[in-house]
């Protein structure tokens, strides 16, 4: 998924005045947390104008973290704080899913160890 579809998505489910700058930013944090606590990489930091297609670190099926967290976003700065708990809670279950998927697939190689002569 890349910028421009994120901010495409976000338009079509939940249209809102938020100028492309402000998603940006909500979806650079976002991706600061993907880079840090999924794939322990260094973060990344976009902007509209040269990222736009950029393909985005999160892969399918959990590339809608990107929406549902923008999405909170809208609502928690447009005051509807029951809608923005509830879009929130949905993006830390993907998210922790998101994990233990990464997780699953990419196990640290057991080391054995001898322990006797």
């Amino acid at each position: 998924m890349t910028l421009k579809e994120v901010y495409d998505e976000v338009q079509r489910q939940k249209p809102n005045a938020f100028t492309e700058a402000e998603i940006t930013q909500w979806v650079s944090n976002i991706e600061i947390q993907i880079a840090r606590e999924i794939y322990h990489v260094d973060s990344i930091e976009y902007s509209w104008a040269a990222d736009q297609n950029t393909e985005l670190l999160m892969e399918a099926p959990f590339e809608d973290i990107y929406v549902l967290y923008v999405m909170a976003q809208i609502d928690f700065r447009n005051g509807d704080y029951s809608r923005y708990n509830n879009e929130l809670s949905q993006f830390d279950q993907r998210f922790t899913d998101a994990q233990a998927s990464y997780l699953r697939r990419h196990k640290p190689r057991r080391k054995w160890f001898r322990w006797f002569p």
